[in-house]
């Protein structure tokens, strides 16, 4: 199975949406989907961070659009039925 996610930083593919997260942005990094079904983006992608002392998270990118084997699961053209 490949997968392709579109971010605002380029186009990546892999075997999957964790496999590529991690070989993109570290083994620390992690993704997750938009809870704002009116978002432009599926998701984002985060990372642990230390700012002033205290364990956050930081946004390393926004997942635009996401393909498979399938066709695509998540774009701006799909409709809210289509989301998972």
């Amino acid at each position: 199975m490949k997968t392709t996610i579109h971010t605002n930083h380029g186009r990546l593919s892999g075997r999957t949406i964790d496999t590529i997260v991690h070989r993109e942005y570290g083994r620390t990094a992690f993704w997750r989907t938009a809870k704002d079904h009116n978002s432009p983006f599926y998701g984002q992608i985060l990372k642990p961070a230390k700012i002033d002392g205290r364990n956050t998270f930081i946004v390393v990118s926004n997942i635009v659009c996401v393909i498979d084997d399938r066709g695509p699961v998540y774009g701006p053209s799909i409709s809210p039925s289509h989301w998972i």
